[in-house]
């Protein structure tokens, strides 16, 4: 595959992630589908902006893209807004709208005469912890906003924020090499590469200790405390990951490793979810 059916490919495997997770916090609701289905394809066209490059020139105010978007992409873009205003309700519509152009902000170019600025990305640290806080609230804060009713613990919401930060922090391995040479800064740039992997594993430790905290969601399970189990069994996968990782593996490793990582747990707690119901 080239470079854009790689990225292409990538960017639908995020999709179905935040489909996923975002199903798991709802399975049994009404248009619970139809909601996380959104969700998915939001997340998709979001992840497409790191190639379309939107740009804000401050000299004019003027936003435009560098690359134009593919009919097809209009096309859906267009289906998912008539299908998220006929179908959800009015303050619903405007989460979903201020989530997805706070999430935008990351892939924003920002030119001026004097300087230019790749948005939320110049930022190390803040750009880790700006992805973990959006794909937190849109996998289980907005899925929770939209249902209105159902209850979930303050530590599900940390642990998943945590769990994605590690991810979020460790994908910048991956890119440790050109990001020396372009002489863009992130954490591993910053504080090394075995320095970084140190930090994914303090984090990892913090996650497991909210993890302790879960208490057992449904007692009627045929398996008790399932979630928490799938919490644990990630993150400690996640952990043998995390000590595996080298400056010489391949970035296809590196991204499919930790795309892996997510998508096991979303997979997980959506299986989980569907037993419960069944």
């Amino acid at each position: 595959m080239n470079n854009k059916s790689v990225q292409n490919f990538h960017h639908g495997i995020l999709a179905i992630i935040a489909l996923l997770y975002s199903w798991a916090t709802i399975y049994n609701k009404p248009k619970a589908v139809l909601f996380s289905s959104i969700i998915g394809f939001g997340t998709y066209f979001i992840y497409r902006l790191a190639f379309y490059q939107p740009v804000l020139n401050l000299k004019n105010f003027k936003i435009s893209l560098k690359i134009k978007p593919s009919k097809l992409d209009i096309f859906f873009v267009l289906i998912v807004c008539i299908i998220t205003f006929y179908n959800l309700t009015t303050n619903c519509v405007f989460a979903l709208v201020i989530t997805g152009l706070l999430s935008g902000f990351y892939f924003l170019i920002i030119q001026h005469p004097k300087f230019k600025l790749k948005g939320i990305r110049s930022f190390p640290i803040t750009k880790n912890v700006f992805l973990a806080i959006m794909w937190t609230i849109g996998t289980i804060i907005l899925p929770v906003y939209f249902v209105g009713n159902l209850n979930i613990i303050y530590t599900t919401i940390i642990s998943r924020f945590v769990y994605l930060l590690i991810i979020c922090v460790a994908i910048d391995l991956r890119d440790i090499k050109a990001d020396q040479k372009a002489k863009t800064v992130t954490l591993p740039t910053w504080i090394g590469f075995k320095n970084t992997k140190l930090t994914c594993l303090i984090l990892l430790a913090i996650y497991f200790a909210f993890i302790t905290q879960l208490p057992e969601i449904d007692t009627s399970s045929s398996i008790p405390n399932a979630e928490q189990l799938m919490y644990y069994g990630t993150g400690a996968i996640l952990g043998l990951i995390l000590i595996y990782l080298k400056p010489k593996l391949e970035r296809r490793i590196f991204t499919k490793l930790l795309d892996g990582c997510m998508l096991m747990q979303a997979a997980g707690l959506f299986i989980i979810s569907a037993l419960k119901i069944g």
